[in-house]
């Protein structure tokens, strides 16, 4: 079907050099109110990624957690654990309602092991990527913690 204009008082025709002033004054806006959330998000979004690496080190044996709090983004986590496949507990953390990342983060397309995670001196396998969200709670960091020792254990238990 032919594409339809959301915004029916704005012509879907444009020409060279033209903007739309609604569409303008709205990402003002929204750029406006990211700028002012930022700092408490990221605030929020390192205490979490905290909980989450103090939890997963406290439960689950032999796992690697990557980078620092000063060296890393605050809603970004890494883990590898031992005698475990990533794309496995990838599979078992999808069945629970949790979707996680694994593989490579440099090479996406492929589940090579990460060359990141090697010159780190971290696990190679068993390994994945969790990215927070800002509307996550600590409930669901709990929920997550337990679906991964769980799905950790399954797999070490093979």
């Amino acid at each position: 079907s032919r594409w339809r204009n959301p915004l029916p008082h704005l012509s879907s025709r444009r020409t060279p050099q033209s903007f739309s002033l609604p569409l303008l004054i709205a990402s003002a806006v929204a750029l406006e109110a990211w700028q002012r959330d930022r700092e408490s998000t990221q605030l929020k979004m390192h205490a979490l990624s905290e909980k989450l690496r103090r939890q997963i080190s406290l439960t689950i044996p032999d796992s690697d957690l990557a980078g620092e709090r000063s060296s890393r983004l605050p809603h970004l986590n890494s883990f590898s654990f031992l005698y475990v496949q990533g794309e496995e507990l990838l599979r078992d953390l999808e069945r629970t309602g949790f979707l996680v990342d694994s593989g490579s983060a440099c090479t996406a397309e492929d589940l090579q092991p990460s060359h990141v995670l090697a010159s780190m001196g971290l696990l190679t396998h068993g390994n994945i990527r969790i990215t927070l969200h800002p509307q996550i709670n600590e409930s669901d960091i709990d929920e997550l913690v337990t679906a991964l020792q769980l799905a950790v254990e399954s797999q070490r238990q093979r």
